[in-house]
């Protein structure tokens, strides 16, 4: 009786957890507005920068923010991605705040990535000022998309 009661028992299927930092992780659709600076458009800028050449540039203090969407109506808690490439560099560095999940300190050029949880619906900001501000430079390609 027993062996029959078990036979008719139905093994559970396990799926293993997928960490929503890995690199493996899917990625949603990108929630950023000329992320490539094609236009000067979609972006609020404080004086010292500017959109040009497929480019924003820094001449100082100052920040730059997108409002998105998505991430304004969803709240807090979801987890993104966000990559954005600095293609010149001349003095200082940035940092980026998108929703609440802060970035390090970026002085070099080149490709950066970062992941988090958001904790606020406070837009995506480029800021230039802080350790080392006083960013002169330009940054170019920035992405940022939910993972999945």
């Amino acid at each position: 009786m027993i062996r029959s009661m078990i036979s008719n028992m139905v093994t559970p299927t396990i799926k293993p957890l997928i960490n929503p930092f890995s690199t493996s992780a899917g990625l949603g659709e990108e929630l950023v507005t000329n992320g490539d600076f094609a236009t000067d458009t979609n972006w609020f800028k404080d004086a010292n920068w500017s959109i040009s050449g497929g480019n924003a540039s820094s001449t100082g203090v100052g920040r730059m923010f997108q409002p998105i969407a998505p991430l304004l109506e969803s709240g807090t808690g979801i987890p993104v991605k966000v990559t954005f490439d600095i293609t010149a560099l001349t003095q200082g560095g940035v940092v980026v705040n998108c929703y609440g999940i802060g970035s390090q300190f970026f002085t070099s050029v080149g490709t950066h990535t970062f992941s988090g949880v958001t904790t606020n619906t406070l837009n995506l900001y480029f800021n230039n000022a802080g350790v080392g501000g006083n960013f002169i430079g330009s940054i170019d390609n920035v992405s940022v998309k939910e993972i999945l």
